[in-house]
């Protein structure tokens, strides 16, 4: 008859949602006389228990079992004792006071009315254990990387329901809600710039709560080379490469040495903190070391072309004074009565500053000089490379025969100088072994 009652009265219920503290007492009316009270249904107790569909506080239809309470005024000596001695039915309408309310106490609350506008009726509630949230932040990926999609999702357990719930990084508002029982804060095309803190904020009338997780967002390094200027007095002849990515650790393969054209040079060997110790050369030679370096590091994560490798490259010169070109011809030959050039060929990394032409006797022979930069080839570390060369030539406006002898042409910019020995000799004159002394010549 009971279960009868119930699918009669389904479209004709209103639940209300009622909270309570352990050992509170609380009143259920009804708003008519009721017939029937009925209850969470306990177990072994060997009563009719019947089964209700209501929607619970997180808005999800549930089924709750129930038994009788009360008919009328009476109390159901079918009760256990425990609930019996908390139970009274008071008032015109019998109203159902619970005394000492307990955990076990949660649940439906059913109170079948008769009346004259009540016939048919019934109030329902649903007694929940109240209690302060507590809420958990969870991330739907635990590894993200730079571009990718991700989703943070605050879930908060209360009763009541929570009267709002609030995402923030750091201390920035990102979304929030007020009717609900959790939230989700969704991120396109995230960036490195996401990472850091989240927290969730909860709160009901009874307290609130809190939650914090990090946020990880990896992301490929970000490379740099630091380098001071090199010189032939250069004691530290150190590169270092600089990465900076997420996770924090990293491959770093050999480094690259190409030309100012980019002309591949050599290879040079890595380690794993990044620093590039160049190999010891004659001083002589250091100019040699003038190039572009290339560090390429990888931390397993790709760019947003999928690149894994990521390079960055530094054009270090080794400062030193003119070096005399392998072109430069110790022996030139000029016509006696004709204008001459006598022309060398210089690498330079600053401005040639001082030129002078004299002979053996250090006596300075006055002449006009110019420079004209050109392309030329060299011998850089055992590779063959284009360069920047300069040619710089001595104009004798009228040669005599006293112009022609062993000249040292001397050339000075802002690191020092250097010079070499070139013999002018008259055109047509018979060849002759000469054995000369070079200062800084370019070897092959």
């Amino acid at each position: 008859m009971l279960e009868l009652i119930y699918s009669y009265y389904a479209g004709m219920k209103k639940v209300e949602y009622r909270y309570y503290s352990t050992g509170e007492e609380i009143t259920l009316k009804c708003d008519c006389k009721a017939v029937y009270w009925n209850g969470p249904a306990l177990e072994n107790t060997g009563v009719v228990i019947s089964q209700v569909d209501e929607t619970d506080i997180y808005e999800e239809v549930k089924t709750w079992n129930i038994s009788i309470y009360t008919k009328g005024d009476t109390i159901a000596n079918t009760l256990p004792q425990s609930l019996l001695r908390r139970l009274h039915v008071i008032g015109d309408n019998f109203d159902l006071h619970i005394t000492n309310l307990s955990l076990s106490d949660e649940g439906l609350y059913i109170c079948d009315r008769i009346g004259h506008d009540c016939f048919g009726m019934q109030n329902r509630y649903i007694l929940q254990n109240q209690y302060k949230p507590s809420i958990k932040v969870n991330i739907s990926d635990n590894f993200i990387v730079e571009g990718e999609t991700t989703q943070l999702c605050c879930t908060s357990t209360s009763k009541p329901k929570p009267t709002s719930i609030v995402l923030y990084k750091e201390d920035n508002e990102l979304v929030s809600t007020n009717s609900r029982f959790s939230l989700c804060y969704k991120m396109i095309n995230v960036s490195r710039n996401d990472t850091g803190n989240y927290t969730c904020f909860s709160k009901n009338e009874i307290g609130n709560a809190s939650s914090e997780i990090p946020l990880v967002i990896s992301y490929p390094p970000v490379v740099n080379i630091r380098h001071s200027t090199f010189t032939e007095d250069s004691k530290n002849m150190e590169i270092q490469c600089i990465a900076q990515g997420e996770p924090d650790r990293y491959d770093f393969f050999p480094w690259e040495h190409r030309s100012h054209f980019d002309q591949h040079i050599r290879y040079l060997g890595a380690r794993d903190d990044g620093i590039l110790h160049l190999p010891d050369v004659n001083v002589l030679n250091r100019y040699q070391d003038t190039g572009i370096y290339i560090c390429n590091v990888s931390n397993g994560i790709p760019d947003y072309h999928g690149n894994v490798f990521q390079l960055d490259r530094a054009y270090i010169v080794s400062k030193g004074p003119p070096v005399f070109m392998k072109k430069s011809q110790i022996v030139q030959y000029g016509k006696e009565g004709y204008q001459h050039d006598l022309i060398v060929y210089v690498y330079s990394d600053s401005n040639i500053t001082c030129s002078v032409v004299s002979n053996l006797y250090r006596y300075s022979f006055p002449h006009h000089v110019r420079t004209e930069l050109i392309l030329t080839s060299a011998n850089f570390h055992g590779t063959t490379i284009t360069l920047d060369g300069r040619q710089v030539v001595f104009s004798f406006p009228k040669l005599s025969r006293l112009d022609f002898q062993m000249y040292m042409v001397t050339l000075c910019n802002r690191y020092g100088n250097n010079s070499i020995h070139v013999e002018l000799r008259r055109k047509g004159m018979n060849l002759r072994i000469l054995k000369l002394r070079f200062i800084s010549l370019l070897p092959k």
